[in-house]
């Protein structure tokens, strides 16, 4: 248990300095999350698919999308195909922040589980 503890605390502390001054905590990054694995899986997303997986008002959903996009990791767009929806994708930056911070987590919890052995 204490392992497991220390594992999430070290997860979170990364995560906050991996990612700067943004919000990555929560609602905000389940919506990152998502957006990491439709862009993984080539598919898009709107701001109610968002906010809807996050369990949050399309209201809340929609702050967290501006603050994401304020700090360059995501990009809102009208889809082509129904002008009501909004669609919102990874930036490149953001793409390239998400498999770098998954990557130092995945080498943080090998480290741990070895330890733990």
């Amino acid at each position: 248990l204490i392992d497991q503890l220390s594992l999430s605390i070290q997860l979170r502390r990364m995560r906050k300095s991996h990612f700067g001054t943004a919000q990555m905590s929560g609602p905000t990054w389940d919506v990152m999350l998502d957006l990491m694995l439709a862009n993984a899986n080539g598919r898009t997303l709107s701001a109610s698919d968002l906010a809807t997986g996050a369990g949050v008002p399309l209201s809340s959903g929609l702050r967290m999308i501006a603050a994401i996009e304020a700090a360059g990791l995501a990009k809102r767009s009208i889809d082509e195909r129904d002008r009501r929806r909004t669609i919102v994708r990874l930036t490149e930056t953001g793409a390239e922040r998400m498999a770098s911070y998954f990557e130092k987590a995945g080498s943080a919890m090998r480290g741990e589980y070895s330890r733990a052995a």
